[in-house]
């Protein structure tokens, strides 16, 4: 994957670099380059806008991970698709698919990871281990995180 990265924010007291997936006039859409964390989706619900890992996001991690300069630089959006508006989010099958191809995406992250995407009754969308954007996900399940963010670049 030749990508542009950048970093922005720290977590467990390293930067944390971020793939550059999308450029617009707006801004730039980013998703974290390594899992940051582990997470299970919510223990009761499967939709995005109410969910815990939602809730986490865009207050203790948002909080512990950037300073006051840069969340300036940080884009409010609307997603129209869980019809929520989020500083920090997760991706969206189709944003996971900008990445590039499955072996693009297990290059980013060898462990299955979360997507915001709602399926069904019990499951989501997520990325398996080898790269696969899979609908099998139980919300009950503990998947890795990669944060996504829509920034102004300096």
């Amino acid at each position: 994957m030749s990508k542009r990265i950048i970093t922005l924010g720290t977590w467990d007291g390293n930067p944390i670099e971020w793939i550059v997936l999308k450029e617009q006039g707006f801004g730039t859409l980013v998703v974290s380059r390594n899992i940051l964390f582990s997470i299970r989706f919510d223990n009761n619900n499967n939709k995005w806008k109410t969910s815990n890992i939602c809730n986490y996001l865009n207050s203790d991690f948002y909080n512990s991970a950037f300073t006051y300069d840069e969340k300036i630089r940080i884009v409010n959006v609307v997603l129209t698709d869980v019809n929520s508006k989020n500083d920090i989010f997760l991706l969206s099958t189709e944003e996971a698919a900008l990445i590039g191809d499955n072996s693009e995406r297990s290059a980013i992250s060898p462990s299955r990871w979360w997507l915001r995407t709602i399926r069904e009754s019990n499951t989501l969308w997520g990325v398996d281990h080898d790269g696969c954007i899979d609908r099998n996900f139980g919300y009950n399940d503990t998947q890795g995180v990669h944060p996504a963010m829509w920034i102004r670049e300096k």
